[in-house]
């Protein structure tokens, strides 16, 4: 299995990892091709990893995706709906998308695609609560936390301590997140 793998990776240019499509009306267990060409139009995946033909699923047609390097689901912000990475998932849920320099993201819900290409995409964070999509500015980045996490007083000095330059940013925030939201599940649901 590595070998083809392996294989796939250097004359194809793709990477299949085990994963699930969940769409509107089906859910494909299988092995989906993560590789160079990324998420454009549609997904390839293969419902056995010897397959010799991928099948495809539109873009625009799914809801939820797992591989075994990401999970993504389809979101809405702003009237756009978006299949985003997942980095934390919660009362309070956190996603990166690659966007363009407006913010905006690159995968358009009505023609199912991926916009454009080129450098202009960057990397754009999202923290959700209750439905509510706020686009991650770092400037504005502790007061939208600590009016999300407002009900965890014991939270707002880590809040302060949040370190919003350097490498591990995103790692950081992701653990903040998940602290806040093990207390959420535990003072709420006991």
């Amino acid at each position: 299995m590595l070998t083809s793998v392996i294989n796939a990776q250097i004359f194809n240019d793709a990477y299949y990892s085990k994963g699930i499509i969940i769409t509107n009306t089906d859910t494909i267990r299988g092995y989906v091709d993560c590789g160079m060409e990324g998420f454009v139009h549609k997904i390839k995946y293969k419902l056995d990893l010897n397959d010799k033909k991928a099948q495809s699923v539109l873009l625009s047609e799914v809801n939820y995706l797992e591989t075994t390097i990401a999970k993504f689901d389809r979101v809405t912000f702003n009237g756009t709906s978006a299949l985003i990475e997942r980095l934390q998932k919660g009362k309070v849920s956190l996603y990166k998308n690659i966007s363009s320099k407006s913010g905006a993201p690159l995968y358009n819900a009505s023609t199912g695609t991926f916009m454009g290409g080129g450098s202009y995409k960057k990397e754009v964070l999202y923290l959700i609560k209750n439905s509510e999509a706020i686009k991650i500015k770092k400037k504005k980045l502790k007061s939208a936390l600590r009016t999300m996490m407002a009900d965890n007083s014991e939270i707002m000095a880590d809040i302060e301590k949040l370190d919003l330059k350097g490498y591990s940013f995103e790692f950081n925030l992701k653990t903040l997140i998940g602290k806040y939201n093990r207390w959420h599940k535990n003072h709420y649901n006991q």
